[in-house]
Parts: structure tokens; C-alpha cells; sequence
């Protein structure tokens, strides 16, 4: 596939984007966006899926090797998840406990 240098609204569509993400996208970059890593660091604070377009317009083995390169970075986030989740649940389940208990007595 033929990347263009500028992503646009029209090159989404091409590559079957939802209309709520060129919504968002036109919103963001109104006269599109180069990649850089400003622009990436922009679209992932608009909750932009750069990982989205990335999937459509990169080959099998640019996507593998991409896979490759971020391992480290995606072994350390799913260590920091793992913590964070642990937390988190353990965090809500006295509120499961006390909200469904109650539930229970209004049935």
C-alpha cells in the first residue's frame, strides 16, 4: 500500500475508518497530519487509535517487525497493568460486596 505523507480524512475512509474516528481525526487535524511523533502523541490524547491505522498501513513483516522493536515496552506495560488491575479490583470488591448485598435485601 502507498502511504501518503500527509494522512488525511480522504485516506481514512479509503482504509475503512468509522465515521466517529474521521470525525474526531478532521477535529484534531484539520488540514491532516504527518507522522511525527508530536502528531502520534497528539492523536493518542484525542483517543485517536494510531495502532488502528497502523495495522491497515503497514505490510506483514513492517507489522512484525514493529511487533518486534515494542516488545520491551509492551512487556512493561502488561507488568504495570497487572499491578494497577490488582489494585483496582481489590479496590471495588468491598463496594460489589456492599452494593449487591443490598440488592439483595431490596428483592
Amino acid at each position: 500500500m502507498r502511504i501518503p505523507k500527509k494522512i488525511t480524512v480522504a485516506f481514512l475512509r479509503k482504509l475503512g475508518a468509522c465515521q466517529s474516528s474521521v470525525e474526531l481525526f478532521a477535529k484534531v487535524f484539520p488540514n491532516g497530519a504527518t507522522i511525527t511523533q508530536g502528531n502520534i502523541k497528539k492523536a493518542w490524547a484525542a483517543d485517536l487509535s494510531i495502532m488502528w491505522l497502523a495495522k491497515r498501513i503497514l505490510s506483514a513483516a513492517e507489522r512484525a517487525k514493529f511487533d518486534k522493536d515494542i516488545d520491551p515496552a509492551w512487556a512493561e506495560y502488561e507488568k504495570d497493568y497487572a499491578a494497577i488491575n490488582a489494585k483496582y479490583r481489590e479496590a471495588i470488591a468491598p463496594v460489589l460486596v456492599r452494593i449487591i448485598k443490598a440488592a439483595q435485601k431490596g428483592q
